[in-house]
């Protein structure tokens, strides 16, 4: 399991609307009654276990990439805007939570065509939380059915949060506000006590107790 903290700058909203059957890209919009706009910063955090089970889910026809998906059982993800009031959690041990992976079979010429490429996707509701990573240019990231054991901006230049509210009838649309991830830092995992130390706090939790009913029967 590794976990990341992120900051992020909002670059595109988008407006799928269903009513009218077109889709729009306003500088802001409201939503459930809160406004989102261009510029906007936001930062959180996400976790994945490396070890997710992924299976074969597609191979382009003419071999450029081969395409693996799973569900991210433990991915969890925070989103907090800076100027306002809006915050996400993703539902709890990650419920629902999905990871795609692309391994390209060879360099890109594009950033949206065939690169090594890392999906995660958490939801809560009517909401989402996406991550995006890609790298067009080093197609040895990704690697068969495998996550990335590390994240950083330097290894997938092509970063991206985006925020959504997911579309229902009574709405009439559904929303997505893009941000491209500006900063990227490993959370430190925390070290795992040897069996000694398990032995010395035991030994101490002894003690308390047996000092603690001593002061009871003096």
């Amino acid at each position: 399991m590794v976990t990341y903290e992120y900051t992020a700058v909002t670059q595109q909203i988008t407006k799928y609307n269903y009513v009218d059957r077109i889709i729009e890209y306003p500088s802001s919009i409201d939503v459930d009654g809160a406004t989102y706009a261009q510029g906007d910063t936001f930062h959180g955090s996400f976790s994945y276990d490396t070890a997710t089970p992924l299976t074969f889910y597609y191979s382009d026809f003419q071999d450029r990439y081969t395409a693996y998906h799973g569900e991210a059982v433990h991915h969890v993800s925070t989103l907090i805007f800076d100027n306002h009031n809006p915050t996400y959690h993703s539902a709890p041990d990650g419920a629902g939570a999905q990871m795609s992976v692309t391994d390209a079979h060879s360099a890109a010429d594009d950033i949206y065509r065939y690169p090594d490429y890392l999906q995660l996707v958490s939801f809560n509701g009517n909401y989402f939380l996406g991550f995006d990573f890609a790298n067009s240019t080093d197609n040895s990231i990704i690697d068969g059915p495998h996550s990335p054991a590390s994240l950083s901006l330097e290894r997938f230049p092509y970063a991206w949060a985006t925020f959504g509210r997911i579309y229902e009838p009574a709405l009439g649309f559904s929303m997505e506000a893009a941000g491209r991830i500006t900063s990227l830092t490993l959370v430190p995992a925390m070290p795992v006590p040897e069996p000694s130390s398990y032995a010395m706090l035991l030994a101490g939790a002894v003690l308390v107790a047996w000092a603690r009913r001593s002061r009871l029967r003096g």
